[in-house]
């Protein structure tokens, strides 16, 4: 099923960047080359905003892969180094607009451990919450339930700033 979420999130990324906010796009699910060829079809897409930098486009699993971060064998002390990068990149490129595509698939771990998840969320929320940007956050859910999220976790902590 297919519902846009990584449309809608390029298309806030790329209106921002339109009126001057820097943006900052986190993918953990989807190739950039794959991300920027579905891009190419629409018309708010303008392929010079991301070669300007005013939105940047980051694959976290090749981040992941140089920090030598298994995601079979994830640690909370190792996602939050994930985070703290996060929160690094953000803050190095000043962005005003953060997405992260998906919050499903960066706290994926295959026991699904609630409480380990649980805890990771919210310490992205808490990271979240420091960088001094929007953010807008991706969640899968499982076919033909009515939720918002995964676990019933993830909406609790999304942040908007206001400047």
């Amino acid at each position: 099923m297919v519902s846009g979420k990584t449309t809608l999130c390029m298309q806030y990324l790329i209106n921002g960047a339109k009126k001057g906010e820097r943006g900052v796009f986190f993918t953990i699910t989807e190739p950039l080359f794959k991300l920027t060829k579905n891009l190419d079809s629409f018309n708010f897409y303008d392929k010079k905003l991301i070669e300007s930098g005013m939105v940047n486009l980051i694959d976290l699993r090749i981040i992941s892969e140089r920090l030598g971060l298994d995601t079979e064998k994830y640690h909370s002390w190792r996602c939050s180094a994930l985070l703290d990068i996060l929160k690094d990149i953000a803050d190095e490129l000043n962005v005003k607009r953060l997405v992260i595509d998906s919050i499903t698939a960066l706290c994926y771990r295959p026991s699904k451990h609630l409480k380990w998840y649980a805890t990771l969320s919210l310490k992205l929320g808490s990271s979240l919450a420091a960088m001094n940007c929007t953010t807008l956050l991706t969640s899968e859910v499982p076919p033909r339930k009515f939720q918002y999220s995964q676990y019933g976790i993830e909406e609790f902590i999304s942040d908007v700033y206001y400047s």
